[in-house]
Order: structure tokens, then sequence, then C-alpha cells
């Protein structure tokens, strides 16, 4: 059996999954929700959404990481808009907060070492969502969302991260002091096609850029886009995997030969 084979098979399985879930939520009358998913099944999910609700027209779905901008979301299925407030109940996510013991002799850690350290301890990727570091006097500190399911598990189990000793605090998403760091990209565009915005973005040919988009590495706003020619507008998030993300902010005056000043912020 051939990749493509089992690659159609993974996304039969996904989608009948989504479709379950809907149904669950619709017969027992309240919210459930999924994991975290990757932004190719957050993809699969938006591109099969109608048919996903088709059956469960009084079915909602919120697509949510728990944080702004999160890469990995969950999707969160209700029946009344009151089912939302508990989203902000802290009781589908949890937010960690982790730092060393003794600061004074603590190493850095990468985004890496933290998610390393944590699936070390058996738990499946898919329970965790996204991780921010930050360094408050030269010590690292790492914000952790997670599925609330598994955070006691968390709190009791986990002891190091590379060989610095940690301890961890379970916190409210309001005192996540982090915030996301943008860098400023300015320069012209022939159009506001896919290629050419990313190959502005990471600095890179069209071609590089024309590769990347047809090997399926390219998401808008969740989700996988395969035509360079796409259009994007104003506000629109760019993933690539293997290389980060950008927001594609303003457009600006043309030059006399036609190009486009365009303004991106490149996640750092």
């Amino acid at each position: 059996m051939n990749s493509h084979s089992n690659t159609e098979k993974e996304r039969a399985f996904l989608i009948k999954r989504f479709q379950e879930l809907a149904r669950r939520c619709y017969n027992r009358q309240a919210p459930c929700n999924t994991d975290f998913l990757t932004l190719d099944e957050q993809s699969l999910f938006l591109a099969e959404k109608e048919r996903i609700l088709k059956e469960v027209p009084s079915v909602f779905i919120e697509v949510t990481g728990g944080f702004p901008n999160a890469e990995r979301k969950i999707l969160y299925y209700y029946t009344d808009f009151m089912d939302l407030e508990l989203l902000n109940q802290a009781n589908i996510f949890a937010y960690l907060k982790i730092q060393p013991k003794y600061p004074k002799f603590a190493q850095s850690f990468s985004h890496r070492d933290v998610l390393g350290s944590l699936m070390s301890l058996g738990v499946e990727r898919s329970k965790i969502g996204d991780i921010y570091l930050d360094e408050k006097n030269d010590v690292p500190i790492a914000y952790v969302i997670l599925l609330e399911e598994v955070c006691d598990y968390f709190l009791h189990s986990l002891e190091k991260i590379k060989h610095t000793d940690v301890f961890l605090e379970l916190i409210n998403p309001d005192e996540i002091s982090y915030q996301l760091k943008f860098k400023e990209i300015t320069g012209t565009v022939a159009s506001i096609r896919l290629d050419s915005v990313c190959a502005l973005a990471f600095k890179a040919s069209r071609s590089e850029m024309t590769r990347a988009i047809s090997d399926a590495k390219v998401f808008v706003n969740g989700r996988l886009i395969t035509s360079n020619g796409y259009r994007l507008n104003i506000g629109d998030i760019i993933s690539i995997r293997g290389m980060g993300r950008f927001q594609y902010t303003e457009e600006n005056s043309t030059t006399r030969k036609g190009r486009i000043y365009i303004k991106l912020m490149k996640y750092v």
C-alpha cells in the first residue's frame, strides 16, 4: 500500500472523527472538544466543515488554541452560545508557567527542550498546545498551554528540563506576560500572490516558495493552500512548515513600475 492511500485513509478517519464528535454534541446537547490539532488537521477540518456539520445544523464549532495567535488549536463543539463561557473557565485549557528552581544555575532551554521533557513523561503530543519562551533578567521561563486533563500529571511529574531543576505553577491566561515578538519587513512585490509575498518574508526566491507551496507546506489562516497564485488579504497569517510564520499587515502605494509596497510582521 502506498503512502498516498495511507494519507487518504488517515484523512477519512479524521473526518469521521470530526463527524462523530458533532453527533455526540447534538445527541447529548453538551459541549465536547478534540485534542490539539496540527495545521494539517485544522486545514482538513476547514475544508470539510460544511460536510461535517451537514447532519447536525444546530451544532457550532469554535477553533481555538487558548491564547491569541496560537498555532495548535482544538475544535470546541457546542449547541448553545452560553456553552462558549466554558472556554473562559479553565476547564478546557490549563496554563503552566515553568521556571528554574535555582535561577543562578539555570541553563537556557529551547522550545524543543521543553516539549521533549513534557513528552518524555509519556503524554501524547496532541494534549499539548503552544509553548512560549520568555526570559526575565536572563532567567528562562516557559508558558505551556495544555488540555486540563493532563495538567495535574505534569504538575506532579515534571522535575527537569535538560539539566535544570524546575518548578511548575498553574496560572490564569491573563498572567502570561509573554508578548509575541515580531520583526517588521517592508518591500515591494509584483502582486499580492502567495509565492511573491512569502519570498519577501523569508528572503527567498519565488521558485523556492513555489516548491514549498506545491509540497503542501504553506498554510493561510490554518488552511492548506497549494496554489502559488493565491491572493492574500490584509490580516492573513501565513505559516510555512519548517520556516516560520508571518502576518500580511499593510498594502501601500505602487511604484512607477507597478510594484506594490507592503508590510509584513514576521514572528520571531
